[in-house]
């Protein structure tokens, strides 16, 4: 399955400090926003220059405020709806990646040249990443939780995980014997191998991630 990699501390440590020396808009104020840039070019003078003339872009085309649906249909209408271009607000998620989709049957480049000019479709195309920063911001927003407080072994989320873990696994470990989760959302499974280094192996080796209910019958009786 595909999943994104966690981002390492230090590169959302510098996120951060770009994040608090720029003026980022509501709908893409994220320091994932900034950390998936600076992960491509690991150069923070260049991730600055993306940003401000992303945010030049968006304001001088007018898409900064518009919702999506506007920028679908009403600003660049003869590009997304010639390419088949799905909306973003309501696709598919798979574990933590949306899906997005480009329908190409039936789609010809030298006509839609013809009636639209190169520039238009550039255009278009750097809007559409408006709304993928959009789309994956809220996303962030939604999950409530903020996976670097997790991935810093002195934050304050990372501490009391480990003493939760550490309290179950030294006064309760018998009690449980294996933990099945079955059909986990995607930031579960990601949570886990991040958690999964520290706690003890004995600890770690009595949590099950199982795909379906099925695979119940490999650990338990039928009738259960």
């Amino acid at each position: 399955m595909i999943r994104i990699d966690p981002y390492p501390q230090e590169i959302i440590d510098r996120a951060k400090r770009i994040q608090s020396a720029i003026s980022l808009p509501p709908s893409l104020d994220s320091v994932f926003f900034i950390a998936r840039m600076l992960r491509a070019t690991d150069d923070e003078t260049e991730v600055c220059r993306l940003i401000n003339e992303i945010l030049v872009h968006r304001s001088l085309l007018g898409y900064s405020e518009e919702k999506e649906e506007g920028i679908y249909d009403t600003l660049f209408p003869h590009v997304y709806h010639r390419f088949s271009v799905s909306k973003l607000g309501d696709s598919p998620v798979s574990g933590n990646l949306h899906v997005f989709v480009q329908r190409m049957k039936d789609v010809h480049l030298r006509d839609i040249l013809s009636t639209t000019p190169a520039s238009q479709v550039l255009h278009a195309y750097m809007a559409l990443q408006e709304i993928f920063g959009r789309t994956i911001v809220s996303t962030e927003k939604k999950t409530g939780l903020n996976l670097t407080e997790f991935l810093n072994p002195l934050s304050a989320n990372c501490k009391i995980a480990k003493m939760i873990v550490s309290l179950w696994a030294e006064y309760f470990s018998e009690t449980l014997v294996r933990i099945l989760i079955v059909n986990s959302p995607g930031i579960i499974s990601i949570m886990w191998q991040i958690t999964r280094h520290i706690v003890d192996a004995r600890t770690a080796n009595r949590l099950v991630f199982l795909s379906n209910v099925d695979q119940l019958k490999e650990y338990l009786e039928p009738s259960v």
